[in-house]
């Protein structure tokens, strides 16, 4: 999700003010944007960084907003409907953002013996039917797994549903343990030839860490290119997991 969700709400905000704005200056060609900021009950240079997006409002200013310009009760109702699609749509993201399937199925649908049958997902990723019914028709819900002439295709490629680059979100954290987990199994059942688990232990001066987790972006991203660019035939879909982990407490 590109926006999130306090920005789409301050998009749809600045909208239905400007929707005013223009409705008033046609009804009166002298009415400006100082009296529209009077009837708002608020000063012109506070309204005219609402507008421009350079000072937040709050849902109970906007509010304000509406019942001091005396617009109509739908406006008010219309714009509390969008805020409650968006709470609606971010409950929906959040749910694929915390579990490792959903990129699964995405990833899945790029391999050259791929079937688009929840049985078929079900068996690939080892999950069971009903979860796995559940997750393509949440995707497909939100737009991220489309159908056409019936085969499942991936409508967001690269992008992602994690706002947060370092994962240290709620969502973020049951997604890494969830695969820690699968780590945990590939560990003790995976055949060598299919399956990598190094680790290295070191002593570094703290500071260095912004570092360190710089390289590791560099190498995740070199690392996704090289994949894209050499593959030839999807067969598999992997997860890499690269853990910076102190293994010290805090002075």
């Amino acid at each position: 999700m590109k926006n999130s969700k306090i920005n789409l709400i301050e998009e749809i905000q600045i909208e239905i003010l400007n929707v005013e704005l223009a409705k008033r200056k046609k009804e009166n060609s002298n009415y400006s944007l100082r009296k529209f900021a009077e009837d708002a009950g608020i000063d012109n240079s506070t309204m005219s960084k609402y507008l421009k997006s350079n000072r937040k409002m709050t849902d109970y200013i906007f509010t304000n907003i509406l019942r001091s310009l005396k617009v109509s009760e739908g406006v008010e109702a219309d714009y509390k409907r969008e805020v409650l699609k968006l709470d609606l749509l971010e409950k929906k993201h959040s749910e694929i953002r915390a579990n490792w399937y959903y990129y699964a199925i995405l990833e899945l649908t790029v391999l050259s013996s791929f079937k688009s049958d929840p049985e078929y997902i079900s068996k690939k990723l080892d999950l069971d039917l009903e979860t796995t019914k559940n997750a393509i028709a949440l995707l497909m819900e939100v737009g991220a797994l489309v159908e056409e002439n019936g085969k499942y295709i991936d409508n967001l490629g690269n992008v992602t549903f994690i706002e947060h680059i370092d994962m240290d979100i709620e969502e973020g954290r049951i997604h890494q343990t969830q695969l820690l987990e699968k780590s945990i199994y590939s560990v003790n059942n995976n055949n060598s030839n299919i399956k990598d688990h190094t680790s290295y232990s070191f002593a570094l001066d703290s500071k260095l860490i912004p570092e360190v987790k710089k390289l590791i972006e560099e190498f995740t991203g070199n690392l996704a290119h090289l994949i894209d660019e050499k593959s030839k035939k999807n067969d598999s879909v992997y997860t890499v997991q690269v853990n910076l982990t102190a293994l010290t407490k805090p002075d």
